[in-house]
């Protein structure tokens, strides 16, 4: 969603999208002199990968919303696969990784945390002549949607919101568990279109999200701090200490809205 309302925002509104599996050394090449935006391109050939790390040419942008130098874009899931703790940073995977990064013209983050963990597993990014955060990204429909949802919403008090499914690193059965645990009154939001799940969201009092390893920057957090409900996260949470997310709801908006800005004017203007 945060790549949608990136793409949403163009300020040239000619933007063209390409799925990751389509992308093949032939239309790279044909395609040099454009500016590219990489963003979730776990499906991307090797070859691609490598061809673009090399590549002195190509302008190129990266948003990371994971971890990619980890080949299970988690080190936590690199553990419970592997038994042994992440060394993707040396490896060949790790090392194309830094250099395509390292080659880029821009890289976004999702938040500081995020960015830190990265340049302690690749450190030639730390001189980065261009590494900014952006965090997640809404678009200007959502954020006013948002908003009013804030206003209007009769809310539970003593009603707690938890996520009611998700890829593992959501850590649902776990964040169920703790609120078992905890004795709340907990409610699964989930499985509907995503102004009925926002509008859900809005009627609780507060909202529980653990996840079981590092999230970059979660959106349902930032929607649930959006509609003004109580946080109860853990340190998984990256976002969670940073100065804009310690804003009231209209400070947070605020923050929210220049974001798409930011993107663009480094996109194109460095």
């Amino acid at each position: 969603m945060t790549l949608e309302a990136l793409l949403k925002s163009s300020p040239t509104g000619a933007v063209s999208r390409l799925h990751s599996t389509s992308l093949t050394p032939e239309i790279l090449n044909k395609n040099k002199d454009k500016t590219w935006i990489i963003a979730n391109y776990t499906l991307v050939s090797g070859e691609v990968i490598e061809d673009l790390a090399n590549s002195t040419e190509i302008n190129c942008s990266i948003i990371e919303f994971d971890f990619k130098f980890c080949a299970f874009r988690s080190t936590y899931r690199h553990m419970l696969e592997r038994g042994t703790p992440c060394d993707c940073q040396g490896t060949q995977h790790g090392q194309v990784v830094e250099k395509l990064y390292r080659n880029a013209k821009n890289l976004f983050w999702m938040s500081e945390r995020q960015k830190a963990v990265a340049e302690k597993a690749m450190p030639t990014l730390k001189t980065h002549l261009s590494s900014t955060v952006l965090s997640s990204v809404f678009d200007k429909e959502t954020l006013a949607f948002l908003a009013m949802l804030r206003t209007r919403a009769k809310k539970n008090p003593n009603k707690v919101a938890m996520l009611s499914g998700g890829t593992w690193i959501k850590g649902v059965e776990q964040t169920e568990e703790w609120c078992k645990l905890h004795k709340l009154d907990y409610v699964k939001v989930g499985s509907k279109d995503y102004r009925s799940f926002l509008s859900e969201l809005s009627s609780y009092g507060s909202f529980v999200f653990r996840p079981l390893d590092y999230d970059t920057c979660p959106r349902a957090v930032i929607e649930a701090k959006l509609l003004g409900l109580g946080l109860r996260l853990n340190e998984n949470v990256l976002h969670q200490s940073e100065p804009w997310f310690a804003l009231s709801e209209d400070g947070v908006e605020s923050y929210l809205r220049t974001r798409p800005e930011v993107f663009w004017n480094k996109v194109f203007c460095g």
